[in-house]
């Protein structure tokens, strides 16, 4: 039987993330934002099921409250049963920022089962579990730039307790070695897994997968990338569309390693238009003349509201000048951008700058900025196409060809990462 896997994740940069670690191993996958998917009956869910093996479903539920979050896991659930799905992966955040006790504990609920195999682990960006205490980069979680995320902080670093605070299933720490005995004994609860480097991860998802304990995870995409040679999916490689200069990268990530990428970007020649409080709702049509002559230009262009934290503190200070409360800033900033993306896009789409055949490389930076400007827009979804680089999703969007697009969650990838995706990219053929 041809195996079908359903992904719920919390943030839509998350489910792109996870989505290319399957179509880089020719397994198709298509994301779908929750919006999209309410619109959908049975029989449309069932095409979908048909056409890719791997469906992604991003509940947008990170800064929900958790009981809501849960309930969305569950909804997510109800409208698969019965179409097939073969497995089930909850996908959280490799930093345990938003609702997993909540999410963990709803998926449990809606699959009836008393066990859940939990790696948060993903060895190749750093994060690691050791005794189940998580880090970054080899420091504490809560010694990280995550514990200063502006609408996640993490103040602690012992799993069981950062889960605790949502959720009264029992989180039990373990490891590989272990693993052979609960296809016995299925202790129950949450089984969190010991794991520091990618052979660990890797060993102890083969040991699951002897004992069939796949058929409902939950985890980092780095478990996810396990999976396709684990459980047996088909693969079928497709071409890979080649991303074409000049990049559009647009941030809304206040993550201070996000900071670094713009600043290195903007060193290495990228041209920087800094959006203030009243630009990102009221976008000034000189303004967006400038950025359509400097993409005309072949010129990389960078759009952020804040690049360092001076930046950052004047536009905190001009957006409470307006009356928009700080608790509520990054939210205002991912709701502003997406305005001013429909503008922007909708002056491209007029005159494009490339020809046809060759979309606009479009770079998003921020899960909330991702899932904010595809609300503006209404896209419904993405086809996931390749890792371009660690963190960085190469996707197609739904019924929009005229933009080829690369997404990244703002705490991902080091200081260069703009900058070697420019180096990627070919130039287009100009009109």
């Amino acid at each position: 039987m041809t195996k079908k896997l359903l992904v719920i994740a919390d943030d839509l940069s998350g489910a792109t993330d996870v989505g290319v670690q399957f179509a880089k191993q020719g397994i198709s996958a298509v994301v779908w934002r929750w919006e999209g998917l309410t619109n959908l009956r049975k029989e449309q869910l069932a095409s979908l099921l048909q056409a890719f093996q791997v469906i992604l479903v991003d509940t947008e539920s990170r800064h929900l409250a958790p009981k809501m979050a849960a309930a969305k896991v569950r909804a997510v659930h109800d409208r698969f049963q019965g179409l097939g799905i073969t497995h089930w992966f909850k996908k959280t955040d490799s930093t345990l920022r938003g609702n997993v006790g909540a999410e963990l504990e709803g998926f449990m609920l809606s699959l009836s089962i008393n066990t859940l195999p939990f790696i948060p682990a993903h060895p190749l960006l750093g994060r690691k579990t050791r005794h189940g205490v998580h880090y970054v980069e080899n420091a504490l979680l809560e010694h990280s730039a995550f514990a200063h995320d502006p609408r996640s902080p993490m103040k602690e670093s012992e799993i069981a307790t950062i889960l605790g605070h949502q959720t009264s299933v029992p989180v039990r720490s373990t490891n590989a070695t272990q693993a052979d005995d609960f296809s016995n004994s299925k202790p129950e609860g949450i089984l969190l897994f010991d794991i520091e480097t990618e052979k660990e991860l890797i060993e102890t998802v083969a040991r699951l997968a002897e004992n069939d304990l796949l058929k409902a995870v939950a985890g980092s995409a780095g478990f996810a990338n396990c999976l396709p040679q684990s459980i047996g999916m088909v693969r079928t490689p497709s071409e890979i569309p080649q991303i074409r200069s000049p990049l559009l990268v647009i941030n809304g990530s206040l993550n201070e390693n996000s900071f670094l990428q713009c600043q290195t970007a903007i060193a290495q020649g990228f041209l920087y238009y800094h959006l203030s409080p009243s630009e990102l709702f009221s976008p000034a049509p000189n303004q967006v003349d400038q950025i359509f002559e400097s993409l005309s230009s072949r010129r990389n262009v960078l759009l952020s509201t804040a690049i360092n934290s001076s930046e950052l503190k004047e536009f905190r200070a001009a957006s409470l000048r307006m009356g928009y409360q700080d608790v509520a800033l990054p939210e205002r900033v991912a709701e502003g951008i997406g305005c001013f993306s429909k503008h922007l896009f909708s002056a491209l789409a007029n005159d494009r700058i490339q020809s046809s055949d060759e979309p606009q490389t479009l770079v998003i930076i921020g899960g909330d900025t991702l899932g904010a400007v595809a609300e503006a827009n209404q896209w419904p979804g993405f086809i996931a196409r390749d890792e371009i680089l660690p963190g960085a999703a190469l996707c197609a969007i739904v019924n929009h060809p005229s933009f080829l697009l690369i997404t990244k969650p703002g705490g991902f990838g080091d200081a260069n990462l703009l900058v070697d995706l420019a180096s990627k990219a070919t130039f287009g053929s100009p009109k």
